[in-house]
């Protein structure tokens, strides 16, 4: 894997992966992680400049940053994580401007970082108050020094000590805002790719439960066609072979008159079975997509039981039957 897909690997290890968190949680993660690089760097940096003072107030804050981050990531308490994070950069950067020269410190350019990263992490609905509260705190200073300005310190030993502070906060914001932004950007455009990705896939279900309502539309109009020409198309050989077996029943024949009666009866019973076998072909073809395989047939021996079964129904038409009085048995006749 290349260093890049590691160090990506290790930030979602840290911030959390979106299986765990949600991206408000992941944002928080992130922010408190680079909080705590800015200040693990001016810890030192300070020291070298001559700003111890400010140096253990940045080391007391890391410090909490990474409770903070703790509770958050390993202990689920993400809101008062929030709260408390708020708060504290808040204070931070108020005491940073009392013991760090005022308004010829960097201060001022903490407080519009802080700004930007409240309203990265804290609940839209609290975006006005911690606003409110961070104008509050800045323009409160400002007035504070400027009507008391023996009480805020020039702590610069010197001009260079001065200059590189100020550009190493400039350096330092411009830092956290690119990794804040491009991260925000980053997970916006995976939220968007996924939003877009489970509406194709609903759209595509749709689709796909549209073409099986569609399906089961046809297989129900088949299955209403297969019904109606089964109940037309047997109805009649059926109560044929119920004559014939009734005329068994209640009628007395004679050896050759059952013989012809069973004759008629048993080819009657057999074209029945074979239209029966057809039907179901047919309908099993109407289900499953017809498959064509082109044959030579016989006209004559395909239509012929199809032929004999309608020949005996058009018979039974057209019979008349005479009652011989005393007699016990009847006579068919076709015309």
């Amino acid at each position: 894997m290349s260093p890049l897909g590691n160090i990506n690997k290790l930030w979602i290890r840290i911030t959390g992966s979106t299986a765990e968190f949600p991206l408000e949680v992941r944002i928080f993660h992130s922010v408190c992680i680079l909080a705590i690089a800015a200040l693990a760097y001016n810890i030192p940096f300070n020291f070298i400049i001559g700003l111890p003072l400010i140096a253990l107030l940045s080391l007391g804050t890391m410090l909490i940053f990474l409770l903070l981050y703790y509770w958050s990531r390993y202990r689920g308490n993400t809101k008062l994580a929030i709260t408390l994070f708020c708060i504290v950069g808040n204070l931070l950067f108020a005491l940073n401007f009392l013991y760090n020269s005022g308004t010829f410190g960097p201060t001022d350019l903490f407080m519009g970082l802080c700004v930007l990263l409240l309203l990265c992490i804290a609940p839209k609905k609290q975006h006005r108050f911690w606003i409110a509260g961070n104008m509050v705190i800045i323009i409160g200073l400002h007035i504070f020094e400027y009507y008391k300005p023996e009480r805020i310190p020039y702590t610069y030993i010197n001009r260079e000590s001065r200059f590189f502070d100020i550009t190493s906060a400039y350096v330092v914001g411009v830092i956290v805002v690119y990794y804040t932004i491009t991260y925000l950007r980053r997970n916006y455009d995976h939220e968007k790719r996924s939003a877009g990705e489970k509406a194709s896939a609903i759209e595509r279900k749709n689709q796909q439960i549209m073409q099986q309502n569609q399906e089961l539309e046809r297989i129900n109009q088949e299955r209403n066609k297969l019904m109606s020409i089964i109940a037309h198309d047997l109805r009649s050989p059926l109560s044929n072979i119920q004559n014939y077996l009734e005329l068994i029943t209640e009628y007395e024949l004679d050896t050759e008159e059952r013989r012809m009666v069973e004759g008629d009866l048993l080819k009657v019973t057999r074209s029945t079975i074979d239209m029966l076998g057809k039907l179901l072909i047919w309908s099993k073809g109407q289900m499953d997509g017809v498959n064509v395989k082109l044959s030579y047939v016989t006209l004559r021996g395909a239509l012929f039981n199809t032929l004999e079964l309608e020949r005996s129904i058009a018979l039974k038409k057209t019979d008349c039957i005479n009652h011989r009085a005393g007699l016990g048995h009847q006579n068919s006749c076709g015309q």
